[in-house]
């Protein structure tokens, strides 16, 4: 990116602190009337979005840590992290799904609560077989990651495993039948580690 050259006669810089997001302002001194340019403005908010949406999750995490279930009100928490209740869903949505280890429950009759529980499997047999009943026929590269990441927060497979299996299930390696075919190796996957006892 090409930046423009100031003339520090013309303009002064200062910075200040403000919500979290560091703005700096350039002043132009030549014009009777000081004008005020903004520089990142549209990128802090996308940063302090995604914050947000990270203090979220991790709260969330928080609860389900203590029992196991999370049962919150949406607006809320909407109103605790100071956001509109929609990005408490995208949240939700987003970061909180089935392919994660996440069952939802959304109570629009009882006060607009969200019961969120965290899936707990008797043994890695069943497991595997809820997961392989679950597979279809075409995964997405996400949800094939986050399945794989499953299996390494279950301590089913090593961090070195799973990356291994994630660098060989992109859709630049597998071309156009991409889906499908990770929809097969992600049975296979399955299948050997419950016969070898949870190791590749």
């Amino acid at each position: 990116m090409v930046r423009k050259a100031y003339d520090s006669r013309s303009f002064g810089v200062f910075s200040f602190i403000k919500s979290d997001i560091f703005v700096i302002i350039l002043v132009s001194y030549s014009q009777r009337e000081s004008i005020l340019k903004w520089s990142l403005i549209l990128k802090r908010r996308k940063l302090m979005a995604k914050n947000t949406s990270d203090s979220i999750e991790e709260y969330i995490k928080q609860l389900l840590a203590q029992s196991g279930i999370a049962e919150i009100k949406r607006s809320n928490l909407a109103d605790a992290f100071q956001v509109v209740p929609s990005q408490i869903n995208y949240v939700i949505k987003t970061r909180f799904t089935e392919s994660r280890g996440y069952t939802v429950e959304s109570k629009r009759g009882g006060g607009g609560y969200i019961r969120i529980a965290r899936v707990r499997f008797s043994d890695q047999h069943q497991m595997f077989d809820n997961l392989m009943a679950n597979i279809g026929e075409r995964i997405s590269e996400q949800v094939f990651t986050d399945l794989i990441q499953l299996l390494f927060d279950e301590k089913i497979i090593s961090e070195r495993e799973g990356n291994l299996i994630l660098a060989t299930a992109t859709d630049e390696v597998l071309g156009k039948d991409a889906p499908e075919i990770r929809a097969r190796m992600l049975r296979k996957i399955l299948q050997r580690l419950d016969r070898k006892g949870f190791h590749l």
